[in-house]
């Protein structure tokens, strides 16, 4: 696909106005000015380069400028954006600069759906996916790390073993919380920085000892904190049975506080 091409496309659908969620119609507006704004003289002499495997970084771009660009037109367009959904224009790849809901939804529905629904391909989608979402994938994959070297290994069966639902312990720099309840496991990075605390939870089922149904549940953190978080529960992580019961124990804090936490989330 050309950018002319790409470019006639979204002007059909902007006619047609059927999109999907709020600030998608304003996106795709200002995906035109950017497109048409946009240099690709270098690649278009050539009548063999297409835009198709550069669309999610260049979908990135435009979604950057209409965030942070001062140029009259993205000032406008972002305007319009933040008072069509709610909330500020967010940052969509870089883990803790945004509320979590606020990325998800605009990947996958501002850009997910709207660049299938141009391009007519469901690759697109895995594409997006794969690009903005990268941070969120190095930290499941640094999570799964932790779940093979700490949790399946002993601390499945600690737990297990627990008369109590919260448990803690400290590892260098960080505290990792865990807490059991209605068939869920949060288990919650943390460490006391200066300006307040900052943590990441992942969530799974609680019964499951391998835990693949894991997922990110919330991050108050930027990217490198969020590993550097992991990585010293898994350095941390005793090897002995002994001295993994004397540094994760039962702490009925870490109940109460979840439960007010996700009483406050209902």
């Amino acid at each position: 696909m050309k950018k002319s091409d790409f470019i006639s496309k979204l002007l059909f659908l902007i006619a047609k106005d059927e999109f999907r969620c709020r600030g998608q119609k304003t996106f795709a507006n200002f995906l035109v000015v950017y497109l048409k704004k946009l240099d690709l003289s270098a690649h278009e002499k050539y009548d063999f380069w297409r835009i198709d495997q550069y669309v999610p970084q260049i979908m990135l771009d435009a979604f950057e400028k209409l965030r942070v660009g001062t140029e009259e037109y993205a000032v406008v367009a972002r305007k319009i954006y933040e008072k069509e959904t709610g909330v500020p224009v967010p940052n969509v790849t870089d883990i803790g600069e945004s509320s979590s809901l606020s990325q998800c939804m605009a990947i996958q529905t501002t850009l997910g759906f709207l660049a299938k629904d141009v391009m007519g391909k469901d690759y697109i989608e895995q594409q997006i996916d794969s690009y903005f979402n990268a941070q969120r994938h190095v930290i499941q994959q640094y999570f799964d790390k932790f779940l093979r070297t700490v949790y399946r290994q002993s601390l499945y069966e600690l737990i297990e073993k627990s008369s109590v639902n919260g448990m803690s312990g400290k590892f260098g720099e960080t505290t990792l919380r865990v807490f059991s309840t209605a068939g869920r496991r949060l288990f919650t990075f943390a460490r006391q920085k200066a300006e307040g605390e900052i943590d990441l939870t992942m969530i799974g089922e609680d019964s499951d000892p391998q835990l693949y149904s894991s997922g990110m549940q919330s991050v108050n953190a930027n990217f490198v904190e969020c590993l550097a978080m992991i990585s010293d529960v898994i350095d941390y992580w005793p090897t002995t049975e002994e001295n993994q019961k004397l540094i994760f124990t039962g702490n009925k804090h870490v109940t109460l506080d979840v439960i007010a936490a996700l009483s406050a989330a209902e």
